[in-house]
């Protein structure tokens, strides 16, 4: 790709197609709604150049602590550019001053922090500071203009197509020309140090290192299909190449794993044995279309053999004879890979080879849980497992999970003093940076960020073999437990695992040789993916343990070091006035954490051991979370059971009350037979649902695999379900006796142990306060049948044993529940009371009576309703037992129903632009309060948290795509916006949801994006005919019209 011919053609070629505000009159008659007819349009103004564009982003400095991010413009114009106003948006946000101005090929930097950049780039100047930050694993970077309109914008990632950064060396991602467009990951490379150039970057202010006149080929996309292909399929691997010189050759090569003959990234076999296939844009042999720029190789349906691993890797030449290798060369994952499989196979095996009879396990039990196969070589598992000598070793290896080929991850065992307690061990996965592990829940919804740890429980309960057959439930139930009560947890989820490590799937005649290891956990890392999907700000985490601080996450502040956990520890080991605790602890969470400790009584707890703490950088509160879940549920004392951060409830009367107060309302709201029974069940069907209808489930599987598997240990061999067990402590013997020697049985026990037992022992005697006032009793004084629009509650008087006027506040709280009655159907998650629907404000005056919102409630839920009082001390009394209802339809249709109508929709705006829009109308004679309308499905947006929460009769507002782009493409014309919403308009159409409340329909519709091609990409809108028609009138054609003019009318 010759460079250079580019430049004269920059200002017409690659352009950035963006279009001003054009609007148009709309057909609806305006004398039958009562409104003035809209002004006429704007004139249509041409596409915008690029004369400025983004050229470097450093978005990953080696020291997360030294503010060096930046972002480099430089002027592609052969004229000095007025920069004032102009801004830059997305994950940043930044207003150029008046007076900035960039010179015919300058640089201009803008910083995180301008100080820190010039110390650190030797007095290289910029602008700034920027508000925001740039996100390691991608960002979106817009640059505007002064009237807000796009010329410019990156939305990085990382892993092909774009530079795999984000690594110890600092590097920034950069352009390798200014001229190419810089929305396509194949015009940016890492400032990495090249023959041409052996000075690394960042260069900011600067030409980049990676500069190139003549840029080879640009590499796009890469897809094989099918993703999994089944023995003796053919695979279709097509790859998107362009380049002005035009592409000469492209070459895809491929190498074949076998399994039992796994090759690591560092074998010298890894540069060995690929074989090389032409791929072509001539419209044959595979291709769909000649010259499409998309070229094709079909690799023979031959190399598709059962469990064996694909790996491949294209060239693509231009004609100049520069060349391009993908995945690039800073790709931890050096080749793109598929794996064949023909499905899990059945599985036969016995708890005790010889004694029990053997159990057929069929493929809708083996395909029941989500596959992890692991595939490495079988040296490198043993050692990795069994061997002490290789304890934290890291070993090459490949993860594949639906389909997708994590290659060159890295595994190890893991563990302090309980790594090969029990045979069937703990493991821990490195993933590479850019190829990051899509985890998801156990109802298959993946996670909002992606993993670079993963960690594996093995389901053994190592220090306590009589809870050997839990299956997971003892860690699943706690973590989840946790999390419910408002402690910060890890999220966990159950699996199958396999490792191919052998030619043998599994052999015919020893149940234990194979592929099979059975049933695991994954246990999320606390480390920064962690942080992102709560949605918590990037901070210093720590594991704790023999005293000492392990960084798990560098946050944004100093130190490099663990003292601030060492200073924190100190200080919380020592005697301290109330506000120190109250500046230097997270409370309300280390309250939740505790009280679950004593549920669970989660015995390996001690100060200095067994925990991970997280240091918020805004507000410096310390928030503990477990972790190490493998000593739980045994009636008996073992370590402590308590962090010193106890201290703070000990020294302080007032703390006390607070944590005893948050210990019996977990003990009403979570802690309660149905609450944690239906946790309970809800997990354990996970692994042990076919039990109940007779067949085998996945807990006796792993009793088959693991019972009297020749790895398991001597104090774990035979304790599956072992029925009564004893075990020794450091507080003495515990002789457990299951009412039934099963998983069923099992699952009563943690059951017991936590609502009735010793767990629930502990926290009822911790949380006792004889002081509290009475617990209130509440009554329904609302129309029968529980109507939505008015349901309402009446309390008992406040009655407190220390008197009548010792009256301090009160509290109401809905919340809607699953019955416990609702057998888990592994596809719909249970409703917790905990998870409040709607909780009154803390009143501090007596009202004996309220009216639930409308709006918190479902139509057709189970909810619960209580009441609670608080005395003049800060005591709460208990929560009032509940009032469980089921909430019927309105009584009196609510306004937005009859009144909120959608009139207006710009779903495929021109060019693709973020300048989609959905207005609404006021129909009506009366002002609509919108505080209770959504839009859920399409899109979705609540009006509750918009900016226009009041609609005028016969006025209009509009909820965007993109607050900027839209405010670009209209003005400020004075047009209601109520705000941005979630996600986008599907070009081809889809179906609107818009309720009031939690499922009240106000309309429901598909629109079609044929109805009307203008509307279609073309730049028009659709605008309903008459927005006072039947509801039926908006899912058809003739129900709508396209706008006059480009843009439509919003707002008019």
């Amino acid at each position: 790709m010759v460079i250079r011919s580019l430049w004269s053609r920059a200002l017409l070629g690659i352009t950035l197609v963006l279009w001003s505000a054009c609007s148009s009159e709309t057909v609806t008659p305006a004398a039958d709604l009562g409104v003035e007819p809209p002004p006429p349009p704007p004139p249509v103004e041409p596409p915008l150049p690029r004369v400025a564009v983004l050229n470097e982003i450093h978005y990953a400095p080696a020291d997360k602590t030294r503010r060096e991010e930046f972002i480099e413009l430089v002027s592609v114009s052969d004229t000095a550019l007025d920069l004032s106003g102009w801004r830059l948006t997305g994950g940043i946000d930044y207003t150029f001053p008046s007076g900035t101005a960039l010179a015919p090929g300058g640089y201009l930097v803008v910083a995180e922090d301008p100080t820190v950049l010039a110390a650190r780039f030797a007095g290289v100047p910029a602008l700034g500071p920027f508000a925001g930050g740039l996100a390691s694993g991608g960002e979106t970077i817009i640059l505007r203009d002064e009237r807000g309109r796009r010329r410019d914008e990156v939305s990085y990632g990382r892993g092909f197509p774009w530079p795999t950064g984000g690594g110890d060396g600092g590097y920034s991602i950069e352009k390798t020309s200014p001229l190419l467009d810089g929305r396509h990951g194949g015009s940016w490379r890492l400032s990495t140090p090249v023959a041409s150039s052996p000075s690394s970057g960042p260069t900011p202010g600067a030409r980049n290192v990676r500069f190139e006149d003549n840029a080879p080929p640009l590499i796009d996309s890469v897809v094989h299909r099918p993703v999994t292909p089944r023995t003796g399929e053919a695979v279709t691997v097509t790859a998107r190449i362009s380049d002005s010189s035009g592409v000469s050759a492209v070459k895809l090569e491929y190498q074949i794993v076998s399994p039992g003959a796994y090759v690591r990234l560092t074998d010298a076999a890894y540069s060995q044995g690929w074989t090389a296939v032409a791929m072509r844009d001539d419209g044959t042999a595979g291709d769909a279309a000649a010259g499409d720029g998309v070229f094709t190789a079909m690799v023979d349906g031959t190399t598709s053999k059962h469990r064996r691993l694909v790996r491949y890797r294209i060239t693509a030449t231009d004609g100049t004879l520069r060349s391009v290798l993908v995945p690039y060369p800073d790709d931890p994952q050096p080749n793109f890979a598929w794996f064949v499989y023909d499905g899990v196979p059945a599985w036969r095996g016995s708890t005790q080879p010889g004694v029990t009879p053997p159990l057929d396990f069929g493929p809708e039990v083996m395909a029941r849980l989500p596959v992890y196969h692991l595939l490495a070589q079988e040296s490198d598992v043993t050692q990795s497992q069994y061997v002490s000598a290789y304890e934290s070793a890291h070993f090459y290896g490949t993860i594949v999970e639906s389909g997708i080929v994590y290659d060159h991850i890295t595994f190890e065992n893991r563990g302090e003093f309980s790594t090969y307690q029990s045979g069937k061990n703990k493991w821990r996965f490195h993933f590479g940076r850019g190829h990051e592990f899509q985890a998801r829940d156990d109802f298959g919804q993946p996670y909002t960020s992606r993993w670079r740890t993963m960690n594996l429980s093995a389901c053994a309960t190592p220090w306590v073999p009589p809870n050997r057959g839990m299956g997971c439930l003892d860690e699943s139930v706690a973590f989840r437990l946790y999390a419910l009560a408002g402690a910060v947890a890890p999220k966990m989820n159950y699996l199958h695992f396999r490792v191919v490590d052998e030619a043998e799937e599994q052999s015919p005649t020893d149940q234990y040789r194979g592929d099979l290891w059975g049933l695991y956990g994954t246990i999320e890392q606390t480390d920064g993916a962690f942080l992102d999907e709560r949605g918590l700000p990037d901070g210093n985490v720590y594991k704790v343990e023999g005293g000492q601080g392990d960084k798990r996450n560098q946050g944004p502040l100093p130190p490099l070091s663990a003292a601030d956990y060492d200073a924190f520890r100190t200080g919380f080991n020592s005697a301290q006035p109330i506000a120190w605790w109250r500046s230097n602890l997270n409370l309300p969470a280390y309250y939740a954490f505790r009280a679950t400790d004593r549920i669970v009584n989660n015995m390996d707890l001690r100060d200095g051991w067994n925990h991970c703490i997280y240091l918020h950088p805004q507000t410096a509160l310390w928030t503990p979370m477990p972790w190490d879940l493998d000593m739980l549920y045994m009636p008996v004392t073992h370590w402590s059971g308590v962090l010193n951060l106890q201290n703070s409830i000990l020294q302080h009367a007032e703390l006390m009350t607070e944590y005893r107060n948050r210990g019996r309302e977990l003990a009403d709201l979570l802690f309660t037979v149905d609450q944690i029974g239906g946790l309970v069940d809800e997990q354990a069907a996970f692994v042990g649902r076919e039990v109940a209808i007779g067949k085998p489930s996945f807990v006796q599987l792993d009793a088959a695999m693991w019972n009297y598997h020749p790895r398991t240990t001597a104090s774990h061999k035979g304790a599956f379900y072992r029925n009564p067990a004893s075990t020794s402590f450091r507080g003495g013997v515990v002789n457990r006796t299951l009412v039934s020697a099963d998983h069923a049985g099992m699952a009563r026990w943690l059951k017991d142990f936590t609502l009735t037992g010793y767990g629930a022992m502990q926290l009822a005697t911790e949380s006792a306060d004889a002081a509290i006032p009475d617990r209130p009793q509440l009554s329904y004084v609302g129309p029968a049948g529980y109507p939505l629009d008015d349901i309402r509650f009446r309390s008992t008087p406040f009655s407190d044993p220390q008197g009548a006027t010792t009256f301090g506040a009160m509290r109401w709280r809905v919340a809607e529940v699953t019955p416990v009655t609702v057998i888990p159907d592994l596809v719909t998650p249970r409703k917790y009371e905990i998870d409040a629907a709607w909780e009154s404000p803390i009143l501090t005056t007596w009202n004996d009576t309220i009216r639930i919102p409308p709006e918190v409630l479902r139509v057709g839920g189970v909810h619960r309703a209580r009441v609670r009082v608080q005395d003049n001390t800060g005591r709460w009394s208990r929560w009032s037992l509940p009032i469980e209802f089921t909430v019927a339809g309105p009584a009196k249709p609510p306004a937005p129903t009859t009144d909120l109508r959608i009139t207006e929709l710009h779903f495929h705006p021109q060019g693709d632009l973020a300048e989609e829009f959905i207005e609404l109308m006021n129909i009506g004679t009366a002002p609509l309060d919108l505080s209770g309308v959504s839009l859920q499905d399409g899109v979705r947006f609540q009006f509750a948290d918009g900016v226009v929460k009041q609609l005028a009769p016969l006025e209009r507002v509009v909820v965007v795509e993109n607050m900027d782009d839209f405010r670009a493409r209209y003005g400020n014309t004075g047009v209601k916006i109520a705000g941005q919403y979630k996600d986008k308009l599907s070009n081809g159409g889809e179906r609107i949801l818009l309720s009031f409340g939690k499922n009240v329909p106000i309309q429901d519709f598909s629109f079609n994006d044929k109805w009307y091609p203008q509307s279609d990409g073309q730049g028009h809108t659709l605008e309903i005919v008459d927005p006072k028609a039947q509801s039926a009138s908006w899912s058809l054609a003739s129900g709508w019209q396209a706008s006059q003019n480009k843009g439509g009318t919003p707002g008019r």
